[in-house]
């Protein structure tokens, strides 16, 4: 609508300039080929033939066209809002409005906007967490990475007034969340201001995000990401043996 509006508007202008052209013309002959020459009533055809061009041209714009398309899109909205179908962008209104189905690679945040640890590989095998049990790593281990997991992220847990848990920021780091509570790690306990030092954002060019979180033993950074901007970061491994050289064998 907002580019037939605009196309609109350059015939109206095109128009005008034609209306324009013809009277000044038909002024020009009018004067010259049939009267008495120009005269002072002569600039007052030529004001008049600007005036009318002018006319068409605020007459031809749509100025209330993309207003309304605006008000019914936001009406249109509202509406599927209440279907639970939420548009955020309101041009998109009409194409949402005939979607049958959906493919997504995230089908939790678009159902119930929660995900979950469903696999994790470390210090041995791939676990699946249907088959999860308190002691899957040693001590020393499960406190690393939970450590890692709780400081080095934004995301919020809380619970309702009902019990639920209400989450707020990136749902894959309140999944990570969850899986920490589950070895026994609560998020609160970490997050303390006196620790904190500096924090590096996730960021789509890098991939990664990191925080540097002061401990009794000194500063400690914390860094998560894509697997493999992580792994070009890291040249040893934590395996249930012991510290080993990282390579691409040991996977």
């Amino acid at each position: 609508m907002e580019k037939i509006a605009n196309d609109i508007g350059k015939l109206g202008a095109l128009v005008a300039l034609l209306t324009i052209v013809a009277l000044l013309v038909h002024l020009f002959v009018d004067k010259f080929g049939y009267g008495d020459g120009w005269d002072s009533d002569s600039w007052t055809k030529v004001i008049e033939a600007f005036i009318i061009g002018v006319t068409i041209i605020v007459v031809a714009v749509p100025e209330g066209l993309p207003l309304a398309v605006t008000i019914s899109l936001a009406y249109s909205v509202g509406r599927m809002r209440k279907e639970n179908n939420l548009v955020r962008q309101m041009h998109a209104c009409e194409t949402m409005g005939s979607v049958d189905n959906i493919c997504s690679d995230k089908t939790g945040t678009l159902t119930e906007n929660v995900m979950t640890v469903t696999r994790i590989k470390g210090q041995g095998p791939e676990y699946e967490m249907a088959r999860f049990e308190p002691g899957l790593f040693d001590e020393e281990y499960s406190k690393l990475l939970c450590e890692g997991i709780c400081e080095n992220s934004d995301a919020h847990i809380t619970k309702s007034k009902e019990g639920d848990n209400i989450y707020s920021g990136n749902r894959s780091e309140c999944a990570l969340l969850q899986f920490a509570e589950k070895l026994g790690y609560d998020y609160h306990d970490y997050r303390k201001e006196d620790n904190f030092i500096h924090r590096i954002p996730f960021s789509s060019a890098t991939k990664n995000m990191s925080t540097i979180v002061k401990h009794e033993e000194g500063a400690v950074i914390y860094c998560k990401g894509a697997s493999e901007v992580m792994l070009n970061q890291c040249t040893k491994i934590n395996k249930s043996d012991g510290i080993q050289d990282l390579d691409t064998d040991i996977f």
